[in-house]
């Protein structure tokens, strides 16, 4: 199974010859950070990898009066590998926790007024993108231009992970304020019947 970045640079690669900086420009343009943020260095590092395992090939393009540049196709065996990570990814449930999720499971090392102050800062900055999110699929469905079908997905699934978390954050600090003081007797990792 291929890492998520080297699957969205070969699936960009699907649709014609780029050179990395051309990826890094459609990343930014379908604000794809929103979702997923990687560092512009993760981008070249990961085309590099690519080229190593045979999945891409490069060319060198020669401007006149401009420096040349390599720009870059899928292989057929970056088609297939492509497709066949493409498949994994549906049927894989994901095991890797995220930091919210693990910040959770240790809530408990926080005192009361900083876990709420951490949620409320966490909450406020979960609204902020929760309403991005849902202009730009507004955006998006009111386009005058089609919308692939996949863009509208992410940015969908991403909005009601959004609320997830909202949701999540909302009912920890109401049980916060109903259980005013009172510690719990053991934490997550304390199995004892």
């Amino acid at each position: 199974m291929l890492p998520k970045l080297s699957a969205i640079i070969l699936g960009i690669l699907r649709e014609g010859e780029k050179n990395p900086y051309e990826i890094k420009k459609l990343y930014e343009t379908l604000e794809m950070s929103k979702w997923f943020p990687v560092a512009e260095s993760s981008i070249y590092a990961a085309i590099t990898k690519l080229k190593q395992k045979g999945l891409i090939k490069g060319k060198v393009i020669k401007q006149s009066g401009l420096p040349a540049k390599t720009v870059y196709t899928i292989t057929p065996e970056g088609e297939e590998k492509l497709k066949g990570t493409t498949a994994l990814y549906f049927d894989t449930i994901d095991a890797d926790f995220s930091k919210f999720e693990v910040g959770l499971l240790l809530m408990d090392l926080l005192s009361r007024e900083e876990l709420m102050k951490k949620l409320k800062n966490k909450l406020s900055e979960i609204d902020k993108r929760f309403y991005e999110v849902k202009k730009h699929i507004l955006n998006l469905e009111r386009s005058p231009h089609p919308v692939p079908v996949p863009t509208i997905a992410v940015f969908k699934y991403k909005y009601h992970a959004l609320d997830a978390e909202r949701k999540t954050i909302n009912d920890i600090i109401r049980i916060l304020n109903t259980r005013r003081g009172r510690k719990p007797a053991r934490t997550v990792f304390d199995l004892r019947a």
